[in-house]
């Protein structure tokens, strides 16, 4: 990765989390700025990781190359308003939630922006993040950007009109995930399981299903028809799951964190 003086507006978790693959990813802490207003937060972040944190976001702007946008979306007007022309020439990231490649650029008055949809589980090194660009970034822009979110997963990059969806189903599909081992770990330990041991069975068998998706070559109904024989255990969970309509659920659950994503977009 080229080296650049990379500002992070924000030191919550995605940022820490950004932060700690960019140093796995042999990028120098000298070379990371933190804007952070918590004092503690920014004590954290400071003491955890070694970086420079900065009084404010101007000072950092004035620093900086690369400006990451990681606060609450209820935050970003009054910092845009702060940083509006003082982005000259430098790469803007933003993983703000809601927050449109066009809304973003008028309001800093940038040209080069890059919006990210992460995940949460880039805290632990397995988020899964959207780019998306406007058209004035540069093929070294994406490559750097690239490299920052696969510091902390999988990466892919999607024309911008499809990120409410990519919302829906990775940025708010974590949860999902959670609530369905907690669903299932719950119905174990009914049957007398350790709510632990079930935690751990649940949480397992999904991390493993997940990764033969990724690595099996053969789809999730090809994956799911070899696991259930003809009359066996799965198979009589499966017809319970048809008839109780999951399938349509998780559908409408996807449709629902949609419109919800486009609504904030507005």
């Amino acid at each position: 990765m080229k080296k650049r003086i990379i500002g992070f507006i924000g030191g919550g978790n995605m940022a820490a989390a950004l932060i700690g693959g960019l140093l796995k990813n042999k990028v120098s802490a000298e070379g990371i700025l933190v804007s952070e207003p918590d004092a503690g937060r920014a004590e954290k972040v400071k003491k955890d990781f070694g970086v420079t944190c900065v009084s404010d976001n101007s000072t950092l702007a004035a620093k900086a190359d690369v400006i990451v946008f990681a606060v609450k979306p209820q935050v970003i007007p009054t910092v845009a308003k702060e940083l509006r022309g003082k982005m000259d020439d430098k790469l803007v990231i933003s993983i703000i939630a809601g927050k449109k490649i066009a809304w973003l650029a008028g309001e800093l008055n940038a040209a080069r922006v890059v919006r990210v949809m992460p995940n949460t589980p880039a805290m632990a090194g397995q988020g899964m993040s959207a780019l998306s660009y406007s058209d004035a970034v540069r093929d070294n822009d994406k490559t750097f950007a690239r490299d920052m979110f696969t510091a902390v997963g999988r990466v892919m990059e999607c024309d911008e009109k499809h990120l409410d969806t990519v919302t829906a189903v990775s940025g708010s599909g974590p949860a999902y995930a959670f609530a369905f081992i907690e669903a299932m770990a719950d119905a174990a330990k009914e049957h007398g399981l350790s709510y632990d041991a079930a935690v751990m069975l649940a949480a397992q068998t999904f991390l493993g299903a997940a990764v033969m998706v990724q690595t099996s070559g053969l789809t999730p109904e090809q994956l799911r028809k070899n696991v259930t024989s003809p009359n066996g255990t799965t198979e009589a969970a499966l017809k319970v799951y048809n008839e109780r309509g999951v399938h349509e659920i998780i559908g409408a659950m996807i449709a629902a964190a949609k419109k919800r994503s486009e609504e904030l977009s507005a």
